[in-house]
């Protein structure tokens, strides 16, 4: 029993000094003179399978060429089986120190906290949450866009407010061909930026989320800017009395810059020019559903709508 024990003790002493051995240049040089001594003695043995004729359908040159391209499907075979084991025995290093395998949401949630220290506050990122509120009033909801019930962060400049940021006009959209809306407020433009890995499969889907308090509602709409001062809505809802609107968002990932360049290269000018302006913005507004709205015809006659609950006399409210 005991010879039996300082056997097993020798043994595994020498199986760890195995693992711990690196194989030096010298062996490198051993393996690479050992691949070209075999090649060349396979494509030796092919020369002479074919014999020495070149006028046949097939001959050795094709043969030696066959045998070339083998081998090197099979050092690319054996090259990407070394790169898989030692990346996995790193990743199995890394979850061990971590203690559990982090995911898109985890780095999310890493770059909310490593984003205060990086961005001074007035450019951090933020929540999408907003109210929806006239001066002096109490807000009359709150919009957000959400993944899984918790508001994304995006980086925001406003464009609509005077002093150091830039000043802009009202904007207008057309109810129909004789009538149009002009509106103001705050303008703000957003950038979001997604993290996910290679190896998982999409996450949670973004969420346009809409919530009007009691006895309060707001306008909805959805579209795209078609100038300085033109939005071309394409959806509009009214929100009021509690009510809490979901809609998932689908998001498409556009090419990068560079990527996008590429892609259009070999384009003629007017392609180009088309691709470029087809990339456009995600665009939405909200408007208090009690505010007075004038509206402009090309008649130049005005009227004026006071969204009550039960109008519907006006092209915005049917």
């Amino acid at each position: 029993a005991a010879t039996a024990t300082t056997t097993t003790a020798t043994t595994t002493t020498e199986a760890d000094d195995l693992t711990g051995r690196v194989l030096g240049w010298s062996d490198l040089e051993a393996f690479l003179e050992e691949e070209a001594r075999s090649l060349q003695e396979w494509t030796g043995g092919v020369e002479k399978a074919f014999g020495g004729g070149e006028g046949g359908l097939v001959s050795k040159t094709e043969g030696v060429l066959v045998a070339v391209l083998r081998h090197v499907e099979e050092v690319a075979e054996w090259t990407e089986t070394g790169l898989d084991f030692v990346e996995g025995m790193l990743m199995r290093q890394l979850v061990a120190a971590l203690g559990r395998e982090v995911t898109s949401e985890d780095f999310g949630r890493y770059m909310r906290f490593h984003n205060r220290k990086l961005f001074l506050e007035e450019v951090a990122p933020r929540e999408f949450c907003y109210a929806v509120r006239r001066d002096g009033h109490d807000p009359e909801g709150v919009v957000a866009v959400e993944e899984g019930s918790v508001p994304v962060m995006t980086t925001a400049r406003c464009l609509s407010l005077s002093g150091r940021r830039i000043s802009t006009g009202r904007m207008r959209f057309a109810l129909n061909a004789a009538a149009e809306v002009s509106f103001g407020g705050e303008r703000f433009v957003h950038a979001y930026v997604r993290h996910r890995f290679s190896t998982e499969e999409a996450g949670r889907p973004l969420e346009l989320v809409a919530r009007a308090r009691q006895f309060s509602g707001f306008v909805l709409a959805i579209g795209r800017i078609g100038g300085r001062d033109l939005f071309l809505p394409e959806h509009a809802i009214l929100v009021r009395n509690k009510d809490e609107l979901r809609v998932p968002l689908e998001l498409e990932q556009i090419p990068t810059p560079k990527e996008f360049e590429d892609a259009v290269e070999s384009l003629s000018p007017e392609q180009q020019r088309f691709a470029k302006a087809y990339r456009f913005l995600f665009n939405l507004i909200f408007k208090e559903k009690n505010k007075q709205v004038k509206f402009k015809s090309n008649q130049n006659k005005t009227g004026r709508c006071r969204w009550k609950q039960h109008c519907s006399g006006c092209a915005f409210c049917r």
